[in-house]
């Protein structure tokens, strides 16, 4: 699966990080990775990865990579591109 939007949060637990994009409404789509790599609320991202359980708040990709958008630019429009 693939998405591309604006980072709505980040977290980590020391052992993985957690890159979170905000779609429509209140979905949100967790990426499950090793590391946050300098990405910030407000970055525009890339995911990428295996679909690993979801429910009505939100989907989980495990494993996952997160990548910077190529512009870095914030994204015009609120809901990521699927």
């Amino acid at each position: 699966m693939h998405v591309r939007g604006t980072l709505s949060g980040v977290h980590t637990d020391v052992t993985l990080a957690y890159h979170e994009v905000c779609t429509s409404g209140s979905l949100r789509v967790v990426c499950v990775t090793y590391q946050i790599n300098g990405m910030k609320v407000g970055d525009v991202v890339s995911f990428g990865g295996g679909f690993a359980n979801s429910n009505d708040q939100w989907v989980k990709l495990d494993p996952c990579l997160a990548r910077m958008s190529a512009t870095g630019r914030k994204l015009n429009w609120p809901n990521p591109v699927y």
